[in-house]
């Protein structure tokens, strides 16, 4: 046969690839994954490969959307949307939630991250507004 495999979707978390293939194979769909072992060896390696994919034949692309549709366990949402936050300095919605702009690390993991030079053991994830430039839990 002269079917074409494409990759149907990349995913961050090798876990969720492995339950969306469960999915899909239960339903009778011929597909495997791609990139999951190394990424699950080394998270790192995620933004250099694109992820982990899932691979189908492009015949089945219809038939593996609508068997994702269906289901609404499947969506999974890792961060807290940011329009249901606001800032409580200037009232702004413009805010994301990640690494903390001040205070970083405190100076006892400086020196020995200086020392052993590996990167700091610890660092501060706080809500950040854009307009104002403050960081606020």
């Amino acid at each position: 046969m002269d079917d074409k495999i494409i990759t149907f979707e990349n995913y961050n978390d090798p876990m969720l690839a492995e339950i969306i293939l469960g999915r899909l194979k239960a339903n009778g769909i011929d597909c495997y994954i791609a990139d999951g072992n190394t990424i699950g060896a080394n998270p790192l390696y995620t933004q250099a490969l694109g992820g982990v994919k899932i691979k189908i034949f492009e015949r089945d692309l219809e038939k593996c959307r609508a068997i994702l549709a269906q289901d609404e366990d499947l969506k999974v949402d890792e961060m807290p949307e940011h329009d249901e936050e606001t800032c409580p300095y200037c009232g702004s919605t413009n805010v994301r939630y990640g690494t903390a702009t001040v205070k970083r690390t405190n100076w006892i993991g400086a020196v020995v991250s200086f020392l052993f030079m590996t990167y700091p053991f610890y660092a501060r994830k706080a809500w950040h507004c854009f307009n104002c430039g403050k960081d606020f839990e």
